[in-house]
């Protein structure tokens, strides 16, 4: 007799617990910054109470500095991942795939690793200038080693067994490539992937702060010159809200396209 296996219910209401769980806490943290302004704990000249804060937000979400700030800031982003991706990806697989070739650039990938993208800057901008390429090269040098980094380990973590039988059934090494080595390396692909969505973000927002480039930054820094206080944290709310948009992005893509593993509940 054929056992069904029990539908396991308690996921969905574990889901739901964990939910609520995060709501509650980020509405905690907000009344407790909201109670610090007002009762001057947090001096309210620098750090506005949130209620006034979200009222900014929705008197600037309708102009249209806002969106062309934004569009920038993303449309950097973008470009800043599809180019490391397309640099990472194929320079981790052979690196991952020869032994030798994994030796002889370790030292030198770990020193450029080592050194942040913030240092940099002055190099950059006396090339290319307070422009968006500037942001786009710095995003993209923060952005490649997780990725890189993830593309070795995942490709020197094949199973052997793989391997041998892709050999025994003569499939060459681009059919192995394309059947074994990069089903096999995918996750770790998009795990560095995930890293690095975040760290272009916080390249990219950083070099509109400190070099002026066009974008969400750079709307923080006027607002700060200009005295504005509350435009300013507006600003910076929002990137914080960006951040966590590209994050669910990039995990549903991470959960579709690993849809085949067995599944694990995600948490914060």
């Amino acid at each position: 007799m054929t056992r069904v296996a029990p539908v396991n219910s308690a996921r969905p209401n574990l889901r739901l617990s964990n939910i609520g769980l995060n709501v509650a806490g980020l509405a905690g943290a907000v009344l407790i910054w909201e109670f610090a302004s007002r009762t001057n704990l947090l001096p309210s000249d620098y750090v506005p109470p949130p209620s006034f804060v979200a009222i900014e937000i929705s008197h600037e979400i309708l102009t249209q500095r806002w969106w062309l700030s934004t569009g920038r800031t993303l449309s950097n982003w973008l470009a800043a991942i599809v180019i490391g991706s397309a640099i990472a990806i194929p320079l981790g697989l052979v690196l991952g795939s020869s032994e030798y070739l994994y030796r002889a650039f370790r030292v030198p990938l770990e020193f450029l690793r080592a050194v942040p993208p913030v240092a940099l800057i002055p190099v950059v901008v006396l090339v290319a200038g307070a422009t968006p390429t500037a942001g786009i090269f710095l995003a993209v040098y923060g952005c490649i080693w997780p990725i890189l980094v993830q593309t070795v380990y995942g490709v020197r973590a094949v199973d052997p067994m793989l391997r041998q039988v892709a050999v025994a059934y003569g499939i060459g090494r681009s059919g192995s490539l394309r059947h074994v080595i990069i089903p096999a390396t995918t996750p770790y692909i998009l795990t560095g992937l995930s890293i690095s969505s975040a760290l272009s973000l916080i390249a990219i927002i950083g070099s509109e702060i400190i070099v002026g480039i066009a974008g969400v930054g750079s709307e923080i820094n006027v607002a700060r010159f200009s005295g504005s206080t509350v435009t300013a944290y507006a600003y910076t709310i929002w990137t914080g809200v960006l951040g966590l948009v590209i994050a669910l992005l990039v995990n549903s893509l991470k959960a579709y396209l690993l849809r085949w593993q067995p599944l694990k509940e995600a948490q914060l």
